[in-house]
C-alpha cells in the first residue's frame, strides 16, 4: 500500500506499507480439507526448512493450523576462515486459528508461537534466543446500517522477549509486551466518493534486565484518528487521506542503572496525503503523490543511554527530540494491465527535523565505546524506482 492508503496503518510510512495477509484467522468460509507443504534447502548456510499448512471447516466453522521449522549453519563465505563465525541460526513455530460464519458476519481468533535461537558475528560466543507469542482475533459485520457497507474490528495481544546469552550464561534480557485495537468502517458510497474512516488504539510495556541494558523501562500509549476517500472517475481517480495521533512515551528508570532517568513526552502527529492517477493511452497511466509526515520518537530516540553490544556502540536519546516532519513529492508512469507490465517513478522527500543516531566523535563505558547519539537534523532522500 503506498500512497494516501498507507495512512491507514501509520503516518509516517512514504515509502508505503506491506500488509500480511496469513489467513491465520480464515476469512472465508472452507467446506473441505486443503493444504501446502514446503521442504527447502540452501547450501550457502546449510539449511534445511520445512513448513505445513491445513484447513479444514464445514461452511460455517473454518480452521487453520500451520508449522515450520528452519535450521542453518555459519555462512560460506570466501576468505580464509570459509565461514562468518557465529552466524548459525534455528527458528520454529506455528499458529491455530479458527472463524465462525454467520449471517452477513464473521468472528475469528488466533494463537501464534515463534522461537529462534541465532548468533551475533559482532562477538564469537554471544547468541540470542528470543520468543515471541501472540493472541489475535477479529469480526467483521457488513451492512450493519443504511450508511455503512461493512464495519471491522481487530485486536491483538503480544509477548515478545530475547535473552544475550554470553556462552552458556544468560545475560541480558529484552521484553516487550502490548496490546492493539482497531476498528474500520467503509461507508456507502457518498456521490463519487467511497472511503473508510476508523480508529486505532496501542499500548506496550518494554524492559531490559541486566548490566547491558541501554535503555530504561517505558511505557508507550497512542490513539490515532484516520479516514481514506476515492473519487473515481472516466479519466482516473483521486484519492486522499489523513490522520491524527496522540502519542504519550513514558521513562520509568530501570533498577539496574542509575543512567535513566524517569520522563514522559506527549506528542500529536499529523500526516495527510494526496494521490492519483490519470488514465493516458493504451494501458498506461500518469500516477502522482502529495504527503505531508510526522511521527512521535521512540522510546529509545528519547531515553537511551548505554552500550548496545550488538553495535558495539554507546547510544545516548535525546528527550526534547520534536516530531519528525517531512514533505514528499512522488511522480511515475505505469502499466498494469497486458502482457508486459512495468512502472518508474521519481521521488524527494525533505525533513525538516530528521530523527537519526549520529557519531558524536566521544567514547564512553570501560569499554571506550563510540558515542552514538539520536539528533534531530535537516535532511532530503531522494531517488527512482524501476520494475
Amino acid at each position: 500500500l503506498r500512497g494516501p492508503a498507507a495512512l491507514l496503518y501509520g503516518g509516517s510510512a512514504m515509502g508505503g506499507v506491506v500488509n500480511v495477509i496469513d489467513n491465520r484467522i480464515p476469512r472465508e468460509a472452507i467446506d473441505r480439507p486443503q493444504g501446502r507443504v514446503q521442504l527447502q534447502g540452501a547450501s550457502g548456510n546449510r539449511e534445511r526448512s520445512a513448513a505445513a499448512v491445513l484447513e479444514t471447516g464445514n461452511g460455517t466453522q473454518a480452521w487453520h493450523v500451520d508449522a515450520f521449522e528452519r535450521n542453518s549453519g555459519d555462512v560460506r563465505v570466501p576468505n580464509a576462515a570459509g565461514r562468518i563465525p557465529n552466524s548459525a541460526a534455528t527458528a520454529s513455530g506455528g499458529a491455530v486459528g479458527m472463524s465462525h460464519f454467520g449471517e452477513g458476519m464473521r468472528l475469528g481468533l488466533s494463537a501464534s508461537t515463534w522461537r529462534s535461537s541465532y548468533g551475533t558475528v559482532a562477538e564469537d560466543d554471544t547468541r540470542i534466543g528470543m520468543r515471541s507469542d501472540r493472541l489475535g482475533w477479529e469480526g467483521e459485520w457488513r451492512s450493519p446500517g443504511a450508511l455503512w457497507h461493512s464495519v471491522r474490528l481487530q485486536g491483538s495481544a503480544s509477548d515478545y522477549s530475547h535473552t544475550e546469552y554470553e556462552g552458556a550464561a544468560p545475560g541480558t534480557v529484552f521484553a516487550r509486551r502490548g496490546q492493539d485495537l482497531r476498528m474500520q468502517a467503509r461507508h456507502r458510497p457518498l456521490g463519487p466518493l467511497d472511503g473508510v474512516v476508523g480508529v486505532q488504539w496501542e499500548s506496550g510495556r518494554f524492559k531490559a534486565d541486566g548490566e547491558e541494558a541501554f535503555v530504561p523501562y517505558s511505557r508507550s500509549r497512542s490513539q490515532a484518528l484516520f479516514a481514506l476517500e476515492e473519487w473515481r472517475t472516466g479519466w482516473g481517480q483521486l484519492q486522499a487521506g489523513a490522520r491524527i495521533e496522540q502519542v504519550a512515551v513514558r521513562s520509568e528508570g530501570s533498577p539496574w542503572s542509575e543512567r535513566f532517568v524517569a520522563g514522559e513526552r506527549r506528542f500529536d502527529p499529523r500526516s495527510a496525503s494526496l494521490g492519483g492517477y490519470v488514465q493516458l493511452a493504451g494501458d498506461w497511466r500518469a500516477t502522482a503523490q502529495l504527503a505531508h509526515s510526522e511521527r512521535a520518537p521512540s522510546d529509545a530516540e528519547l531515553f537511551a543511554n548505554g552500550p548496545h553490544l550488538a553495535t558495539h556502540t554507546w547510544e545516548t536519546g535525546n528527550a526534547t527530540l520534536g516530531l519528525e516532519r517531512s514533505n514528499s513529492l512522488e511522480l511515475g508512469l505505469e502499466r498494469r494491465s497486458g502482457p508486459h507490465p512495468m512502472k518508474f517513478s521519481v521521488y524527494e522527500s525533505r525533513f525538516s527535523n530528521f530523527i537519526g543516531l549520529m557519531a558524536t566523535g566521544a567514547v564512553k563505558g570501560d569499554a571506550d565505546l563510540p558515542e552514538y547519539a539520536f539528533q534531530g537534523v535537516r535532511a532530503r532522500l531522494r531517488g527512482w524506482e524501476a520494475s
